[in-house]
C-alpha cells in the first residue's frame, strides 16, 4: 500500500487476513537529495486501495517511519485525519478491512499520498491495467491495450505466489491472444492462447472456452479451415450442453462462418444452408444477451455487456449478408448489411463499423449501386474498409481487398492511430496483401509516383521494426526493472543489443550503440561530430558522447569529429575502470542563424557551454556518477547530420536507454517541435518506469543558471509547434504517438 493521509479520522475493523500498519514522519525539505517523496494530492476521501492520486505537486519530504503495530483478524484500529500512514501486507496474503470515517472526531483539509521521488503517482490496485486495456480494446486501440496488458502480465510475473495467480495470469494471457490476433499477429496470438490453456489447465471453465475459441479463429484466419471447424463444434456443444449463453453465441457465430468459408470452398450447398441457420442462431443469441444485459450487475457492466452482444449481431448479420450474396438474393444481402451497419454505429470498435460498411458497399455493388458502394468504401473515419481488411490478413479478406482496388477505393486512408493499410499489411507480415495495397495505391496515384510508395514502403517499415523492438524486447525489461535504474538501463542496452545480433533484418535496421566519453567532450571545446560510417540504415543504435571527452572538445563536436564509440559492445560489456555506466541526453534548441555555420550553436559555443554548466550540476546533484564513466547523448554528435533519418527515427529509443535527461531551457526552448517531442518521451518514461531523471536548465530572475526537476504534469500539444522545416512534421508527429506507448 502506498503511504497516505485520510481526509477524516477512520475507525478498521480487520476483515482478512493481517497487516501491519506503518506510520511516518514527514518533513518538506528544499534539498532534493535529502527528499525521498513528493506529496500528491488524492481524489475524495476513499479508503486504501480506492485512494486515486490526481496531482503530482512541487512539495519534497523526508518520510521516516516510525515502528510498526501489527493487526490480525477481527482487530480494531484508528488512524487519526491527516497522519501518514501505509499498510504492509504479505504478498500471498488477501487482506480485507472496514473502515468507518467519522468528521467528528477530526478532519484535515485534504487526503493525499506520498510518491517516491521520480515515480509517476498510480492508483494502488494496479490490476487498473487489465480494465484500461479493455477500454483500449473495445475502441481497437490495439497498441495501448497490448501495453496495458503486458503491464498486467508483469504484475502476475512478479506477484506469482499470489492467491489466484493462475487465474489472473490466463485472463491476462487470452487478452494478450485476442489483441495481437486484431492485429494479424497469428503466431504471437497462438502462443499466448497455448499459454493461457496450459494456465487453466483441464477444468471446465468458461476461460477455457474461450481461449479455444480464440485458437479456432486465429486457424481460420491462417486458412486452417478444417480444424477450425472442428474446434467450433465442440466448443458449440460443449456450450450447449453446459447452457453458457455467451460461449454458445461466440461459438455459433463462429462455426457459421467456418461452414460458409467450407461451403465455398467444397462447393456444397448443404453445408451453406448450415452456415445461415448457425448464423441465426447467432443474431438471436446476442438480441438475447442484450436483453439481458443489466441482470443483476452495475450499469457500468451492463453497457459492456451491451456493446458486446451489439457486436456480435452486428457482424452475424455482415456474415449473413455474404451467405445470401453468394446465393444470389442481393436483396437480402442488402438489407442483412444495412442491419449490421445500423448496429455498429452505436459500437466503440472502429474496425467492426469499418467491416460493416464493407459489407453493406459490396452488397450495394452486387445491386449495381457503385456510387453508393464507393461511398462507404472512402468514407473518412477513425478506420477505413482497407485498413480493417489488412489488420485480419487471411486468404478471404485478401479476396476482399482485392475487390476494393479493383473498384478504386481509397488506400491511403490514415486510421485513428496513424497507420495507414500499409503500414499494417507490413506489420502483419502478409506480403501478399502489401504487394496489393500498393497496386492499389499505384492505381490511384499513378506510377509516376514510385518514388513516394518506395518512402511509404520504408516508412511502414520503419514504424514495425520500432513497434516489434520496443513492444516486445525493451517494455519487459523496464517493466521487471526492480527499482534499480543503472541495473535495469544497463540491461536495456544489452537487450538492444542483442535483439539486432540475433536478428540479420533487424541488425540491419539498427546501428551499434555508441557513446562520446564525458572528457573527451570538454578536451574538444565545441560540439563535436562523429561518423559511424554505416549509411542506409533506418535507425541508429544509440551513439553517445563521454563526457570527459566532450569537455575537452570545448563545443558542440559534429557527428564526423570522431568523438563517438559504441556503448554496448565486445569491449565494453567488461566492467572495466572507464566503461561508461551513466549516458545523459542532452535537449537543446539550436540558436546558429548564420546558414554559413555548420554548428546548431553560435560563434560563441553558448550552447556548448550551457551543457557543462548543467552536466556539472547535474554531477554535484549525483556525486555517485563519476565523470570518467559518464557519457553524453546529443544529436549534432551522435546522429550522422549528413543521413539523419536514422537517429531521428530511433529517437524515442535513445531517450529510453539514457539515464537522464538535461533540457536547456530558454524563451523558445518549449515552443519548438523537436525539444517538445524529447520532453514528451522523458515525461512518460519517468511516469511509467521511475527509473529516468529529467532535469531543466533554466536561467533564474538574478540572472543565473539552475538546475530543476522536470514538470511531469505539464501538457505538451504538438500541433503547436514550431519547426524549421515544415516536411519534418510528420516525422514529429510520428514520434509523438510513439512516445506514448513508452509507458
Amino acid at each position: 500500500m502506498p503511504i497516505r493521509s485520510e481526509k477524516l479520522y477512520a475507525q478498521n475493523f480487520v476483515l482478512a487476513s493481517k497487516g501491519a500498519i506503518c506510520s511516518y514522519q514527514v518533513e518538506e525539505t528544499s534539498d532534493p537529495t535529502l527528499a525521498t517523496h513528493r506529496i500528491c494530492t488524492n481524489s475524495g476521501t476513499k479508503h486504501h486501495t480506492q485512494v486515486l492520486p490526481t496531482g503530482n505537486t512541487s512539495v519534497m519530504v523526508r518520510a521516516s517511519p516510525i515502528p510498526q503495530d501489527l493487526h490480525s483478524h477481527n482487530a480494531v484500529y484508528s488512524i487519526a485525519s491527516g497522519v501518514y500512514h501505509a499498510t504492509i501486507v504479505p504478498p500471498e496474503e488477501f487482506h480485507a478491512t472496514l473502515c468507518y470515517q467519522d468528521s467528528s472526531r477530526g478532519s484535515s483539509h485534504n487526503a493525499a499520498s506520498l510518491v517516491p521521488t521520480g515515480v509517476e503517482p498510480r492508483p494502488t490496485a494496479q490490476v487498473s491495467r487489465m480494465m484500461s486495456g479493455k477500454k483500449h480494446a473495445q475502441q481497437a486501440e490495439w497498441e495501448g491495450a497490448l501495453r496495458d496488458f503486458s503491464y498486467a502480465l508483469s504484475i502476475c510475473d512478479t506477484f506469482a505466489s499470489f492467491a489466484h495467480a493462475k487465474f489472473y495470469r490466463c485472463r491476462v494471457l487470452k487478452e494478450l491472444g485476442l489483441a495481437n490476433r486484431c492485429i494479424g499477429r497469428y503466431e504471437q496470438a497462438m502462443a499466448f492462447l497455448q499459454q493461457g490453456l496450459i494456465e487453466n489447465g483441464d477444468e471446465a471453465t468458461q476461460e477455457l472456452i474461450i481461449l479455444s475459441g480464440e485458437l479456432g479463429v486465429v486457424a481460420r484466419h491462417m486458412g486452417r479451415l478444417d480444424d477450425a471447424q472442428k474446434a467450433f463444434q465442440l466448443l458449440y456443444d460443449a456450450a450447449k450442453k453446459l447452457q453458457w449463453k455467451k460461449p454458445l453465441c461466440r461459438a455459433v457465430g463462429n462455426l457459421g462462418m467456418a461452414n460458409f468459408q467450407l461451403s465455398q470452398q467444397r462447393h456444397d450447398g448443404r453445408l451453406l444452408d448450415l452456415a445461415i441457420t448457425q448464423l441465426n442462431e447467432r443474431v438471436q443469441l446476442a438480441q438475447h444477451l442484450g436483453e439481458v444485459a443489466a441482470d443483476g450487475v452495475s450499469p457500468a457492466k451492463a453497457a459492456s455487456r451491451r456493446q458486446l452482444a451489439v457486436t456480435w449481431e452486428s457482424i452475424g448479420q455482415s456474415r449473413l449478408s455474404l451467405c445470401f450474396a453468394v446465393q444470389g438474393n442481393t436483396q437480402a444481402a442488402v438489407d442483412a448489411a444495412h442491419a449490421a451497419l445500423k448496429l455498429s454505429h452505436t459500437l466503440e470498435d472502429p474496425a467492426v463499423m469499418a467491416l460493416s460498411r464493407f459489407f453493406y458497399g459490396r452488397a450495394l455493388l452486387f445491386q449495381g449501386g457503385v456510387e453508393e458502394a464507393m461511398a462507404q468504401f472512402n468514407l473518412p473515419s477513425a478506420c477505413s474498409c482497407a485498413i480493417a481488411l489488412c489488420k485480419e490478413p487471411s486468404s478471404q479478406n485478401y479476396e476482399y481487398l482485392r475487390e476494393l482496388v479493383d473498384v478504386g477505393a481509397n488506400m491511403d486512408l490514415v486510421d485513428n492511430q496513424g497507420y495507414t493499410a500499409l503500414d499494417h499489411s507490413v506489420f502483419n507480415g502478409d506480403a501478399a496483401m502489401e504487394d496489393l495495397v500498393l497496386e492499389g495505391l499505384r492505381r490511384q496515384l499513378g506510377d509516376h509516383r514510385q518514388p513516394e510508395f518506395a518512402r511509404l514502403q520504408v516508412e511502414a517499415k520503419l514504424r514495425k521494426g520500432y513497434r516489434e523492438l520496443f513492444q516486445e524486447k525493451l517494455r519487459p525489461v523496464l517493466l521487471s526493472n526492480g527499482g534499480d535504474a543503472t541495473k535495469s538501463l544497463r540491461s536495456l542496452r544489452h537487450t538492444y543489443d542483442e535483439s539486432l545480433s540475433s536478428d540479420g533484418e533487424r541488425g540491419r535496421m539498427f546501428d551499434r550503440l555508441k557513446v562520446l566519453r564525458y572528457t573527451e567532450f570538454l578536451a574538444f571545446g565545441r560540439l563535436p561530430r562523429s561518423n559511424d560510417g554505416e549509411r542506409g540504415r533506418m535507425f541508429d543504435r544509440l551513439k553517445v558522447l563521454r563526457y570527459t571527452e566532450f569537455l575537452a572538445f570545448g563545443r558542440l563536436p559534429r557527428s564526423n569529429d570522431g568523438l563517438v564509440l559504441p556503448l554496448v559492445s565486445r569491449s565494453t560489456l567488461s566492467h572495466q575502470p572507464d566503461t561508461v555506466e551513466f549516458v545523459i541526453f542532452i535537449s537543446y534548441r539550436w540558436i546558429n542563424t548564420e546558414k554559413s555555420r555548420d554548428s546548431p550553436d553560435d560563434v560563441n559555443n553558448t550552447q556548448f557551454g550551457r551543457m557543462v554548466t548543467a552536466v556539472e550540476a547535474f554531477l554535484r546533484l549525483h556525486p555517485s556518477v563519476e565523470p570518467s564513466r559518464l557519457g553524453i547523448w546529443l544529436d549534432h554528435s551522435c546522429v550522422d547530420q549528413d543521413d539523419p533519418m536514422p537517429g531521428v527515427s530511433a529517437l524515442p529509443m535513445i531517450v529510453a536507454q539514457c539515464n537522464a535527461v538535461i533540457s536547456l531551457v530558454d524563451g523558445q526552448y518549449y515552443e519548438r517541435a523537436w525539444c517538445s517531442v524529447e520532453v514528451m518521451m522523458v515525461q512518460q518514461l519517468r511516469r511509467a518506469y521511475g527509473l529516468h531523471l529529467w532535469y531543466e536548465h533554466i536561467e533564474t530572475e538574478r540572472g543565473t543558471w539552475e538546475l530543476r526537476e522536470g514538470a511531469l504534469d505539464m501538457e505538451i500539444v504538438m500541433a503547436e509547434k514550431k519547426l524549421t522545416f515544415e516536411s519534418d512534421r510528420p516525422k514529429v508527429l510520428f514520434l509523438e504517438r510513439q512516445s506514448k506507448l513508452l509507458g
